[in-house]
């Protein structure tokens, strides 16, 4: 079976599209909900997150501070994170 030049070509362009779109897309996960300022105060601390789209979400478990997910890179900046690496550093696992 052979597949249409024209159609195989917008697959593939809306393929790309989705992935820019998801390179582009932030999420900040917090250990709650943060409000408009809270919001406002980290975007002047990471401007790049101006001109993305954000997705806020709320994940107890770390504790305190923000994970930030841009794309595949994962910035940890929670508490959780940090007792992780002190516990491996104290148990020299890597």
């Amino acid at each position: 079976m052979k597949i249409d030049p024209i159609v195989k070509k917008e697959l593939k362009f809306r393929l790309n599209e989705a992935l820019e779109q998801k390179k582009r897309q932030v999420t900040v996960i917090s250990a709650y909900l943060l409000n408009k300022s809270d919001q406002s105060e980290l975007i002047k601390k990471i401007p790049e997150l101006k001109e993305a789209g954000v997705i806020y979400s709320v994940d107890r478990s770390i504790i305190a501070g923000y994970v930030i997910k841009i794309g595949s890179k994962i910035i940890d900046l929670s508490l959780l994170g940090q007792l992780q690496s002190f516990q491996n550093i104290i148990y020299e696992i890597d």
